[in-house]
């Protein structure tokens, strides 16, 4: 018996996207697309969704409003969302996170990337503290990325962080490290990351 894919939602105004991304995770996952904030209610409600792909920018409606809706729906508050967007601005990152997305993906959409960010929110990693390779890996990164000033690039790597080293030993120093990023203070959160690596 074959198994059962994950259910992913997607809205988006715009079609080519939507056949885009429909075909990046089909071989992957079970992909609903919709058009119209309406529909895209009615796939949630309907499907066991595990996860909606939302784009920010669509008339009658934004991301940010249609995301209010659906935390208004006990039925489906609690399903994760990434938005996919052409907006790489301060204004929209912070606002994404702030209004409980898990991630923020760029257009033009790299199918890896994508992908990559899907499973860490369907599939969190094993939680791990410093010194094992994938954390100090994602310590590096998250530094190199606040180095350069990657607002988008920080947010992800330190939401990963937070998820792996939740119940370990340094969750307050990632929790005040990912704090500094998401206030978008990178010398800071360059500072606390070299103080725990060295």
């Amino acid at each position: 018996m074959a198994e059962l894919k994950s259910v992913i939602a997607v809205l988006d105004d715009t079609e080519t996207n939507l056949i885009i991304i429909k075909e990046i995770l089909k071989p992957y996952y079970d992909v609903r697309v919709a058009k119209t904030p309406d529909k895209a209610l009615k796939l949630l409600m309907n499907f066991p969704v595990k996860l909606l792909l939302l784009d920010i920018e669509m008339p009658r409606m934004n991301g940010f409003e249609f995301m209010e809706v659906v935390k208004k729906i006990p039925e489906i508050r609690d399903i994760p969302v990434i938005f996919v967007t052409s907006h790489r601005d301060k204004e929209y990152v912070a606002a994404a996170i702030q209004s409980g997305a898990k991630y923020l993906v760029s257009k033009p959409i790299q199918a890896d990337h994508l992908i990559e960010r899907i499973k860490s929110v369907l599939s969190p990693s094993e939680k791990v503290a410093v010194g094992n390779p994938v954390t100090t890996g994602l310590l590096e990164q998250l530094r190199r990325a606040c180095t350069i000033g990657s607002i988008s690039e920080s947010i992800s790597v330190a939401g990963d962080l937070r998820r792996m080293t939740y119940d370990s030993d340094v969750s307050k120093t990632i929790n005040d490290i990912v704090s500094q990023v998401m206030s978008l203070n990178f010398t800071d959160a360059r500072k606390s990351i070299d103080k725990l690596l060295n």
